[in-house]
């Protein structure tokens, strides 16, 4: 079935082709060179190796022995260093001059012709060698090369005009002291042998810095006292200890706090730095979401050679990366930079320079707000009407709370006459739709995990001439790495499990499940043998009214109930059970279009064994714990939602026939919760974060998503193995690929019984998604074959 616009009004606008999105502007091959990390490590490398061959050329021995090649050596790096010059000029090859801009680059030129010029003039002697000494001043760029030494080095500089100050002070200090030494203890006949420490201002100043650097200063007091008898001790030893605590203390005292508090500007200076990266991810805002698009773009660069993501928010920009680093840790080949500021103003938004962004994502900021979309409406309007915005169309992934504010999302484009491509995840619907047919499905929570992480498989687009003119059911087999699931056609119209007869044209593409885009092996002709003799009976299955529970209260309760209607067959039945005293008045008013079931609804406390033990029994089919939206934090609504879960696990002692899933708030939490026989676990900030990332990457995985999860057309259903392959028969997924056509269906993996796994260490391993399709296995009691079909049911009377 095509994927229609009509269909998806409600979440998708015109489709832009991916690669429009992210494209960069040309730039020549010096830019490309200027900006390549091999380039800038090998120039890194130089002035490190440059600054040894200076220190080598004042070894007389070696000049005598190895001169030549020394000098040699010079003339290589000198015009490694003339290249550099002229490769970062040429990169801006309109604008040559902005190279002169920036200092450092200025600091370079100078070097570099002062060493230069040695070789092309004849010089005075005294002058070649001044002109070679200044080579040794490049060892000094490391500090630019270098982040962490470079922001030593500025702060120092920025600090100079405040510590002219503390200099001044202590200029007047010394000076002070000084004329009080030569006052008392001055001398014009000094006892023999004793040294001259306060004859004069100049001397003075000297044996002063001498005892405030603790240089033999209890030398210079026994010699002080024993050279003024007259003098009383106590006058003297008062001179030097009060000398010693404001010099040696507090003027040391006001350098280190100066020193410290210029390099905290100097830190929120870097975080107002413009960034000069291309082809970067940007985040606006900041919320418990950003770590899991953080670890999820990370995975997905990690065959970059370099990537780039920042985050913009209002926030300290040293707070946002602990936590990163606390929370995400390594990051791999992706670099992550953040800055702080308001991603409303223009002139923080440029920070960040989203003209040159690959992809932009947008938070929404967590707290209780009256209109929470309209932070993003405002967001977005300041990003696509930046004075400095591209004109290459924009890729956005933005979330909304309201799916009634999708319309006016979905025209914002039109409306500031822009054609920037703008993904809008409606958070709630999104978790309603996966909570609907988890609850259906046992286990398709991990099913989506897998195909929202980029840790595993992952959603491609894959081209290849070998596929014109080949037939969809034949092109299922051409892969042995990646599966097959739909066709992208060359005008971007997209159709998932098509009819099998589809001819693959050119310009299309194939829409695969792969674990990386690399693992994806050429398309050929593969041999297999699919034995029918192995394929079970084919036996239709009917659909009979059920009864769904649902316990716990937030906002999306009506939404899980509305989607469910839409599954079920004639008179089945929906209870829910909630501390929620308005909960019968709100279903009534917001579910009273319901076709195909009933909704009741009870008050009770859900974390009560009595109350569960009252609800609970064997007729039900589907079990959902919601977390309780009025718990006071997240921890605490997991903790009730663990709660309830255990009542549920000890009353029905785990042998009972119903689905159980459970919403989770923290994914910690979920892994806690997961003590005893597999159940399914939604947890909601990190299924929208991870598709975000996803979307972020790829726009046109939005259409397939929404696609999977309307119960119009295909969707991915879990169902029993024998219904394809008898029990115990060895086969191939080639068989099962096969088995599965028959039904119009499209295997894409499997998931084992939690009794059948092989072993304690893979038993937390039960999904199989994208199998290698030559791999043989044996399938067992309770397994399932995970396939997209337009019917869960063969025969479903709701939907003939």
């Amino acid at each position: 079935m095509s994927i229609q616009n009509e269909k998806l009004a409600r979440y998708t606008q015109t489709h832009t082709p991916v690669t429009n999105l992210q494209q960069s502007k040309k730039r020549n091959i010096f830019a490309l060179v200027r900006d390549s990390i091999y380039f800038q490590n090998f120039v890194l490398v130089m002035i490190i190796f440059t600054g040894i061959l200076v220190g080598i050329e004042t070894n007389k021995d070696l000049m005598g022995s190895y001169g030549t090649l020394i000098r040699l050596l010079d003339l290589l790096i000198v015009s490694v260093f003339a290249i550099e010059v002229l490769v970062k000029i040429f990169a801006d090859a309109t604008k040559p001059w902005k190279y002169f801009l920036d200092p450092w680059n200025v600091f370079d030129f100078v070097i570099t012709l002062a060493s230069i010029i040695p070789l092309f003039f004849s010089l005075h002697y005294e002058l070649i060698n001044v002109l070679r000494i200044i080579r040794v001043l490049r060892i000094i760029r490391l500090a630019h090369e270098l982040p962490r030494l470079e922001l030593v080095v500025g702060t120092v500089l920025r600090g100079i005009p405040a510590l002219s100050s503390v200099i001044l002070f202590m200029v007047l200090h010394f000076y002070v002291y000084a004329v009080l030494g030569v006052f008392f203890f001055g001398s014009p006949t000094p006892p023999v042998g004793d040294e001259k420490h306060f004859d004069t201002i100049p001397t003075a100043m000297l044996t002063l810095f001498k005892i405030v650097t603790f240089d033999d200063w209890s030398e210079i007091l026994t010699s002080t006292i024993l050279a003024n008898s007259t003098i009383p001790e106590t006058v003297i030893n008062l001179f030097f200890i009060s000398f010693i605590v404001i010099g040696a203390m507090v003027i040391l005292n006001l350098f280190i706090g100066v020193i410290t508090s210029e390099m905290a500007e100097m830190k929120i200076s870097e975080a107002k730095k413009l960034i000069e990266y291309k082809e970067h991810t940007i985040i606006l805002g900041w919320s418990s979401q950003v770590f899991t698009i953080i670890r999820e773009l990370a995975i997905a660069n990690q065959s970059e050679k370099k990537s780039l993501i920042v985050i913009l928010a209002d926030q300290p920009h040293s707070l946002m990366e602990q936590e990163i680093k606390v929370k995400v840790g390594k990051t791999g080949k992706t670099r992550v930079l953040c800055r702080t500021g308001n991603p409303f103003d223009l002139a923080d938004l440029a920070i960040v320079a989203p003209q040159n962004a690959k992809s932009i994502i947008l938070l929404r900021v967590e707290g209780d707000f009256v209109q929470p979309d309209s932070h993003i409406f405002k967001i977005i309007l300041a990003v696509i009407n930046h004075p400095q915005r591209s004109d290459e169309p924009y890729s956005i992934v933005a979330p909304l709370a309201d799916i009634g504010n999708f319309d006016i999302a979905s025209d914002i484009p039109k409306i500031v006459d822009k054609e920037d491509k703008i993904q809008f995840i409606v958070t709630d619907d999104l978790i309603s739709r996966i909570i609907t047919q988890t609850c259906r499905q046992p286990g398709l929570s991990d099913v989506y995990s897998e195909l929202l992480s980029y840790a595993d498989n992952e959603i491609y687009f894959y081209h290849h001439s070998f596929l014109i003119g080949k037939k969809f059911e034949d092109i299922l087999h051409f892969f042995n790495e990646a599966t097959v699931i739909g066709i992208c056609h060359f005008d971007k119209s997209m159709e998932i499990n098509p009819n099998p007869s589809t001819v693959y044209k050119e310009g299309d593409s194939v829409i695969v499940i792969a674990e990386d885009d690399s693992m994806i092996d050429k398309p050929r002709a593969i041999p297999y043998s699919s034995n029918v003799s192995k394929f079970a009976d084919v036996v239709l299955r009917t659909q009979k009214p059920e009864r769904t529970l649902i316990m716990g209260w937030n906002h999306r309760v009506t939404m899980i109930i509305n989607h469910l209607d839409k599954y079920l067959t004639k008179e089945s039945v929906i209870d829910v059970v909630a501390d929620f005293d308005k909960g019968e008045e709100v279903i009534r008013r917001r579910c009273s279009d319901l076709k195909n079931s009933i909704a009741t609804f009870r008050q009770g406390l859900t974390t009560e064994r009595l109350m569960i033990e009252q609800v609970i029994n064997n007729d039900y089919d589907h079990i959902i714990i919601l977390s309780n939206e009025s718990a006071t934090s997240a921890q605490e609504a997991d903790s009730q939602t663990m709660f309830t879960l255990l009542h549920i696990r000890a009353i029905t002692q785990n042998d009972h026939e119903f689905s159980l899933v459970s919403e989770m708030l923290d994914d910690r939490n979920r892994q806690i919760a997961a003590v005893t026989n597999p159940n399914d676990f939604i947890v909601s900030n990190k299924i929208d974060s991870q598709m975000m990332a996803q979307i972020s990457e790829n726009a046109f995985l939005m259409d397939i998503f929404n696609y999977l999860l309307d119960p119009v057309g295909s969707e991915i259903y879990l169902k029993p193995f024998d219904r394809y392959i008898k029990e115990n028969e060895e086969v191939d997924f080639h068989s099962v690929i096969e088995s599965a056509k028959r039904y119009n269906e499209i295997a894409i993996g499997y998931k084992l019984h939690w009794k059948n796994t092989p072993t304690k260490e893979t038993s937390a391993k039960s999904v199989f998604i994208n199998p290698t399709k030559n791999q043989k296995i044996r399938f067992k009691k309770g397994d399932r074959i995970i396939v997209i079909s337009e019917y869960e049911y063969d025969l479903n009377i709701s939907k003939l």
